[in-house]
């Protein structure tokens, strides 16, 4: 039944649950259980278990930043699909290391969003940058504070900044 497999000769594009795929493998469907499932079992206990590969190849010799990314996207009537986020695994260093980032986009622009990255090469972790320069660096981009500790809304706080090289601790209530 073409209406929910769907192969494209001249393209090269299987369709699932759609005639007119737009990728290599187009899945399609409107239910609330979601569209797809990988399901992989075996008798381990412990682990991770591979369920899934992802793999960029790079036809020249590939540098630093070069890897692949899984991206979010959503969409209404009104708008086509829009990429939301994304999770990106980088080399780093060499061939065998990496940076894992997780992005939220902001205004459609993962430069201008907030990152959350791992830094294989360096063992550091960072938000807000992909610069780490210890432990863990944090980085807002501007006055605001760097860290803060909270139980919730209406609860005091701690927060902690960095403004122009002084170091403020202070205790606020949050909204």
């Amino acid at each position: 039944d073409n209406a929910n497999f769907f192969w494209n000769n001249s393209t090269n594009m299987l369709g699932i649950g759609t005639s007119t795929p737009t990728k290599p493998l187009y899945v399609y469907g409107d239910v609330s259980g979601g569209v797809a499932r990988i399901h992989r079992k075996n008798a381990a206990t412990t682990g991770a278990l591979g369920t899934y590969d992802i793999l960029g190849e790079s036809a020249g010799n590939m540098v630093n930043g070069f890897g692949v990314a899984q991206t979010f996207s959503v969409a209404d009537n009104g708008i086509g699909a829009t990429t939301i986020g994304d999770i990106r695994a980088l080399r780093n260093g060499a061939d065998n290391t990496g940076l894992m980032s997780m992005i939220a986009y902001y205004n459609g622009d993962a430069n201008s969003g907030m990152n959350f990255n791992l830094d294989g090469n360096n063992f550091n972790a960072s938000l807000g940058t992909t610069t780490s320069v210890s432990t863990l660096t944090i980085y807002d981009g501007g006055d605001y504070p760097q860290l803060g500790l909270s139980a919730g809304a209406g609860l005091p706080q701690w927060t902690m900044a960095n403004y122009n090289g002084n170091l403020s601790f202070a205790t606020t209530t949050i909204s």
